[in-house]
């Protein structure tokens, strides 16, 4: 009978020699950084696209914004015979705007954002500010609201007019995304609300500067005097009436003008289409 061998066998795999047991294996230098290029790669590909989605869902609010304005200001305009509200209206110690009441009695005078003229309609002084424009200074002196209003829409040939003047309302501005650029450093400031040129519109062609602020994307929130809002592309200039501001500054910041179908006639009337009451 044979005696069984005490020397291991050979038969089965072989132990690696690059193996030891209680000791693991770690990434090269080469592994590590392939890992850290593929990472900066998708970020690069990733960060554009959540910064659109945010920019989307401020453009989303900035409109539902609007469109609660447009509410309030239609609802105002049913009590007061279809009446607009005024640019400004003058009380005894003060002055109402359509965002806030100016209170003269004290020096320097102050202002209330929840008692403009459409705040018993829209209860609500934060919706007159767009979340976009947070990023844009205000003006000195000026107040949070990034809206501004048809200055030819309250007065065309200086008198107020109303809702049943306006001959096609769903092609009529009532207020859009405005901003506008300083003259004396070329700096952008949020539209301020006591500076008569930053909460109203002149008509594009006579207009000194446009304001029409594309500050979503290159898109601006306008509402109409239908009450619907939606997303506007502002027209650039390429000449500018004012010696004091480039037009490549406009371009630069996304300030443009509101033009039917984005293109400049250089007739007054059709240049001027979504600002005139009456087409």
């Amino acid at each position: 009978m044979r005696a069984r061998s005490s020397a291991p066998s050979s038969i089965g795999p072989a132990k690696s020699a690059a193996f030891t047991p209680g000791k693991s294996s770690a990434f090269t230098l080469i592994e590590l950084l392939v890992v850290i290029a593929i990472i900066a790669i998708l970020a690069a590909i990733l960060f554009p696209v959540f910064a659109q989605a945010r920019e989307k869902a401020r453009q989303t609010s900035c409109i539902s914004n609007l469109k609660q304005i447009g509410l309030g200001w239609i609802m105002y305009t049913q009590d007061y015979d279809e009446s607009n509200p005024m640019l400004n209206y003058a009380v005894p110690g003060g002055r109402f705007y359509w965002y806030a009441y100016q209170d003269n009695t004290v020096v320097p005078s102050t202002f209330d954002l929840t008692r403009g003229l459409l705040q018993p309609y829209m209860k609500n002084a934060a919706i007159q500010d767009c979340p976009s424009s947070d990023e844009v200074p205000l003006f000195a002196g000026s107040l949070p609201v990034a809206y501004g209003v048809n200055q030819q829409y309250l007065y065309p040939g200086n008198r107020p007019i109303g809702l049943h003047d306006v001959t096609m309302p769903a092609e009529t501005v009532i207020m859009a995304d405005a901003a506008f650029v300083l003259a004396a450093n070329g700096n952008l400031a949020r539209t301020a609300a006591i500076w008569p040129p930053s909460v109203q519109f002149t008509d594009p062609v006579g207009g000194v500067v446009p304001n029409i602020h594309g500050r979503h994307s290159g898109y601006a929130s306008i509402l109409w005097a239908d009450g619907h809002a939606k997303a506007f592309k502002p027209t650039f200039r390429t000449t500018d009436k004012s010696a004091a501001a480039s037009v490549e500054r406009h371009r630069h910041v996304n300030i443009g003008d509101l033009l039917k179908n984005g293109i400049r006639t250089g007739d007054p009337v059709a240049d001027d289409f979504y600002f005139r009451a009456t087409k």
